[in-house]
């Protein structure tokens, strides 16, 4: 069964909703944007968090300091019951004092239909590149 324009448009805006979550530090936000069972997984798998609490955990200790996501190359497909929205990033970090961190990224989202929304259930988060550039904003 093909993904209709109201998926697709619901889907893109939990995704957007999701970014700017992260660049504003908004770990409420960013949880907002979960199902109670959600599973991330950052580096190629190799450091995979469970369920809400965990999610929470992180995610204080990582978003920290501006940042901004420019996503693009959005495609979808149904698996089962969920859209599977995958795309790439680039992602601009303030997060290491005279700095601002570049980062290629792609990522997956599996979202599924909540009671009044979509919400993301898996998040796959794959670092592609990475550099560093002199500039950006003093730490606060």
């Amino acid at each position: 069964m093909s993904i209709t324009l109201e998926e697709r448009s619901q889907a893109l805006a939990l995704i957007s909703r999701y970014a700017r979550s992260v660049d504003a530090s908004d770990v409420p936000g960013v949880l907002d944007c979960f199902t109670d069972d959600i599973s991330l997984s950052y580096e190629d798998g190799r450091k995979r968090i469970t369920g809400r609490g965990q999610a929470e955990a992180f995610l204080t200790g990582v978003l920290h300091g501006p940042s901004t996501h420019l996503l693009s190359n959005h495609s979808f497909e149904r698996i089962g019951p969920a859209i599977v929205a995958t795309c790439s990033a680039i992602a601009c970090v303030c997060r290491k004092e005279g700095f601002v961190t570049l980062r290629g990224l792609l990522y997956v989202f599996t979202c599924v239909a909540g009671e009044s929304d979509l919400r993301i259930r898996q998040l796959q988060h794959s670092l592609k590149w990475e550099c560093d550039a002199p500039g950006g904003l003093p730490l606060r």
